[in-house]
């Protein structure tokens, strides 16, 4: 996962933001760290927020990266970061539109969200419907689409500086 999609991740936010080199990132839902782990190398000052406390500890001593057992709505206001990523979260979250409001409020000046989720207007949901390894009834509670996630941007008073679809 490392090689194939944390470095991938790390490319893009670096021709978004520059090189990683003393950035702070939160990675929201950061699950086993594989992200962390290339965001680290790239040299920035990397924090996992994860609500399992077996799996910080677990990513704590398996990278050495500093993870906060809590979950974006408790975690301490005076907390602020460059950079914020929610990989494969923003689809299984009751209020996308409160949990981007909240994101928000822990960046710093010119700050960035980066969200990875799966696109509604995917080639695999329009051949396969229903049938879809991604649509999801009671686990994906939001799909999301160019529109809608341009529409959640402007919500929070951001703009949507990059768009992508991969695969299919």
């Amino acid at each position: 996962k490392k090689n194939r999609f944390a470095r991938e991740r790390v490319d893009i936010i670096s021709e978004v933001c520059g090189p990683l080199e003393n950035l702070s990132i939160l990675d929201v839902g950061a699950g086993t760290g594989f992200f962390l782990e290339a965001a680290a190398e790239a040299k920035a000052k990397c924090t996992g927020l994860e609500l399992s406390k077996e799996v910080c500890e677990f990513v704590e001593s398996k990278y050495g990266v500093s993870m906060i057992n809590s979950s974006l709505t408790e975690l301490d206001e005076g907390e602020k970061f460059d950079v914020i990523t929610m990989f494969d979260l923003i689809e299984h979250v009751y209020e996308p539109l409160e949990v981007m409001k909240k994101a928000k409020k822990h960046l710093n000046e010119n700050g960035i969200i980066f969200i990875y989720t799966p696109n509604f207007d995917s080639f695999n949901i329009k051949v396969l419907k229903e049938n879809s390894n991604l649509v999801m009834p009671g686990i994906h509670l939001t799909y999301f689409n160019s529109e809608s996630i341009k529409k959640l941007s402007l919500e929070i008073g951001m703009d949507c500086l990059y768009y992508q679809t991969a695969g299919m």
